[in-house]
């Protein structure tokens, strides 16, 4: 396991309409990752001590990438 893991994350509504906007997949297995997995990773991961979690809604591709690369200079 890695000494810090950073966790995006983001709401289901948002989750949702990311999918709707990337038409270059066809997402099939979409609903069930969003309605069984997602919410066992999220626990999962919650239960650690070495994950951050980063909430992605709201904010464009630059500013995740920005909160990403501040993380790093943090813990890496």
């Amino acid at each position: 396991m890695p000494e810090h893991i950073l966790f995006l994350d983001a709401s289901e509504s948002v989750l949702r309409a990311r999918k709707a906007g990337d038409t270059t997949r066809s997402r099939e297995f979409f609903a069930y990752y969003l309605n069984h997995l997602l919410p066992l990773k999220r626990e999962w991961f919650r239960e650690k001590k070495n994950v951050t979690f980063l909430s992605t809604d709201g904010l464009t591709a630059r500013q995740v990438g920005e909160k990403v690369k501040h993380w790093c200079e943090q813990y890496i």
